[in-house]
């Protein structure tokens, strides 16, 4: 009695374990199947990382090239603004000279009428 009970507890044994070596054999299979499965997305997924990344350096210095770009420009407005003020300065002196010399032209003008006026009365005098 004894032993037929430890040869049916020993059958019992038998049959988990040839149940779970097969469930084993199951889980090695799917693992065997998913590693390279999981294995292509880890390499696709650094893959799209690293690009990314280098888009993003990419960006920064893009971003760069436009400040650099930038303040180059500043620089020129403001160099074009000194320039310009210059410039307008200029004019307005030659503004003064332009007034300067009408005045000076206008005056110019009446003297040579009033010589003009001497000569006519000199030229009647002498023909009288």
């Amino acid at each position: 009695a004894m032993v037929l009970m430890l040869q049916n507890e020993l059958n019992q044994a038998r049959t988990t374990l040839n149940y779970l070596q097969s469930e084993q054999k199951e889980l090695k299979m799917k693992l065997n199947q998913l590693t390279p499965y999981y294995k292509l997305k880890i390499d696709n997924l650094s893959e799209l990382l690293e690009r990314n990344i280098q888009d993003e350096e990419h960006a920064k210095e893009t971003v760069k090239k436009f400040e650099m770009k930038l303040k180059e420009l500043f620089a020129s407005i403001s160099e074009l603004t000194v320039e310009k003020n210059d410039l307008i300065k200029e004019q307005e002196k030659i503004k003064h000279e332009v007034v300067h010399l009408s005045v000076f032209l206008s005056n110019f003008k009446k003297e040579i009428a009033c010589f003009e006026k001497l000569e006519l009365m000199v030229l009647n005098t002498t023909a009288l």
